[in-house]
């Protein structure tokens, strides 16, 4: 599945892949037709992905991009988000075709 950015004129802040339209700037996301609910953590976390397309993110490096905290950030932090976002948006989450697990690195948005 490639995700792709079709811009317009007049929607260049909308963000096309898979089935989903995520507009960061209304901080909407839309999959099939419908709006899906994001946590303030799973919004900040897609947009840090969006922003950094087919690039390899640390656990480390998604935590100093959110603002979202917790008194004991750590590695299953960043995981647990990510597996929020999967069963929201991907096809099938157990077989992830966006958030894709790059092994002793991190994770990378496909693009």
């Amino acid at each position: 599945m490639q995700v792709t950015t079709q811009a317009s004129p007049v929607e260049d802040h909308l963000l096309r892949f898979g089935k989903c339209i995520f507009d960061a700037k209304r901080r909407s996301l839309v999959k099939d037709g419908l709006p899906v609910k994001l946590t303030k953590a799973e919004y900040e976390m897609l947009v840090a992905f969006t922003e950094h397309p087919n690039t390899v993110l640390s656990r480390e490096r998604i935590l100093a991009m959110i603002s979202h905290r917790v008194d004991a950030p750590n590695d299953r932090t960043i995981d647990v988000l990510i597996r929020r976002l999967r069963n929201k948006i991907e096809l099938e989450p157990k077989k992830p075709q966006l958030f894709i697990t790059v092994h002793g690195e991190g994770y990378l948005f496909a693009n």
